[in-house]
């Protein structure tokens, strides 16, 4: 199957349903809860943000200004709608654009937020990549899959090894976020409910 067929199936799957991957307000919440000094000045960028369900809620719950970017323009025409229903279109725009091709200049954002679309562009590329467009100081908030067990039952492994070869454990990616420059505030498993409901 192609990249193109894979895409396209992506967005006929995910078209429709309020959250493009897993997760869920609490824990989104708990996230934000993790990040100092969130005020009126501060600017959060969130890539691959989809519908943006993630980027509304985080609005909803900070007076932070948000530019939520996807590259697939129906869900930013959600995200943007969205924004514009619950009266905070001032402070949350959504734009077409690629999480691999940010034109930003160098520290442009406060916090940079990205719920489970990491792994398109791979952690440490994106990282590093993404870093430029932080302030000194400035914040990251990612999700990532990995493996909790250490010895997973062999189908699971199987079916990660085909579908996602790049899967490590916790200890491994926080070696990672150090090994890119950056310091771990804390991390948090989702919770099994937030990949069903």
């Amino acid at each position: 199957m192609t990249q193109e067929r894979m895409t396209n199936l992506f967005f006929e799957l995910f078209s429709g349903l309020p959250r493009q991957g897993p997760g869920d307000a609490a824990s989104t919440l708990r996230a934000l809860a993790l990040v100092p000094g969130i005020g009126a000045e501060t600017r959060v960028l969130d890539l691959g943000c989809g519908t943006g369900l993630q980027t509304r809620v985080l609005a909803q719950s900070s007076p932070a200004r948000f530019l939520a970017v996807d590259n697939h323009p129906p869900f930013i025409e959600v995200l943007n709608r969205e924004a514009q229903r619950l009266g905070m279109a001032d402070r949350l725009e959504g734009r077409v654009g690629d999480m691999q091709r940010l034109d930003f200049a160098p520290g442009s954002f406060d916090l940079i937020w990205c719920e489970g679309a990491i792994a398109i562009m791979g952690v440490e590329p994106a990282l590093l990549d993404w870093r430029r467009l932080l302030v000194p100081g400035g914040h990251m908030a990612v999700t990532e899959v990995c493996w909790t067990k250490p010895d997973p039952p062999p189908d699971c492994a199987a079916f990660w090894a085909s579908e996602y070869p790049a899967i490590r454990a916790v200890s491994t990616l926080l070696s990672v976020i150090e090994g890119c420059g950056y310091e771990t505030v804390n991390h948090f498993g989702l919770p099994p409910s937030s990949w069903w409901e």
